[in-house]
């Protein structure tokens, strides 16, 4: 029996194994993004790599926006070759992209052997996100109301214009799937939505970390972008952490959306240091990327 013979779709009994590998694994990438593990064997693209009932390696391939997939995990055990797992487990991932109409797979640089192994096969830096760490050394007062601004804590029914701002204000491939929402508002610590003239034109979101809080998705319509709307988002949001006892919040920016920067800047957001590259591989060679565009108040998903 083959290698090849041992590579099989992941099923729900798997995930054991696969978490093992997490820890035990000589090379590890893992980017959960807005889903657990669990929630991937039914809805993505997970493969895994046996020799009998052990599992020497597992890639997951998440497809939450049409066209776009995320790199998840790619584990190896020990004494198992990097590069051969990755060409069983990759054809196999890549043969269903036809159909779920892939057009880029993207995955975050977070260790250099990643870096270094996305390289190899064929995969290119994008462009770089840089952390930023706001620390409430005091409370922050909460901004001053606007008579045409409402901002509340957001609701289940507001689900659907979420979808809308979050679709209209981020560029493939930082939109949250329509699926994949529902778990991310209700997983939350807090959501806020900004209400004018009726309509939900913006939002922010924080989730709880092991040291804080984190601003994952922070989304302004376009057009009204520039007024102020994301400003006020970001002061209640930080006022209302700071009470909550979350003191501590960061979130991620790209490196040259010098508009984001001077905002967060502004509220005492300092710079940590920490970069990472996101990668891309075009599936289709004749497309162009599909590629994120700065936008003013608008937050990329954590790593």
């Amino acid at each position: 029996m083959t290698l090849r013979n041992l590579t099989r779709r992941a099923q729900a009994e798997d995930l054991a194994s696969i978490r093992q590998l997490l820890y035990l694994g000589s090379a590890v990438y893992y980017y959960p993004g807005w889903e657990a593990p669990e929630h991937w064997v039914p809805n993505a693209n997970v493969w895994v790599l046996t020799r009998g009932s052990r599992v020497d390696a597992a890639l997951a391939i998440t497809h939450e926006v049409p066209g776009v997939a995320w790199l998840r995990l790619f584990a190896v055990r020990s004494g198992v070759a990097v590069p051969r797992a990755w060409e069983l487990l990759w054809a196999r991932a890549a043969a269903a992209f036809p159909e779920r109409r892939v057009q880029g797979v993207y995955a975050l640089g977070l260790d250099s052997w990643i870096e270094t192994h996305l390289q190899q096969q064929g995969w290119h830096p994008m462009l770089t996100l840089r952390q930023l760490l706001w620390e409430g050394r005091a409370m922050p007062p909460l901004p001053s109301r606007r008579a045409d601004l409402n901002i509340r804590v957001a609701r289940p029914a507001d689900l659907p214009d979420l979808a809308r701002v979050n679709e209209r204000a981020f560029a493939r491939p930082w939109q949250i799937g329509k699926r994949v929402l529902p778990k991310v508002l209700q997983s939350a610590l807090l959501t806020l939505v900004a209400e004018h003239q009726d309509r939900i034109v913006g939002y922010i979101m924080a989730m709880a970390t092991s040291r804080g809080a984190h601003i994952p998705s922070f989304a302004v319509l376009p057009e009204l972008q520039g007024q102020g709307i994301g400003r006020m988002l970001l002061g209640v949001m930080l006022h209302r952490l700071w009470v909550l006892g979350y003191p501590w919040v960061t979130l991620n920016t790209q490196e040259d959306n010098h508009a984001a920067l001077h905002l967060y800047r502004s509220f005492g957001f300092r710079d940590t240091g920490q970069r990472v590259r996101v990668w891309m591989k075009p599936w289709e060679p004749q497309e162009a990327p599909v590629m994120a565009e700065p936008m003013a108040n608008a937050v990329m998903p954590g790593f």
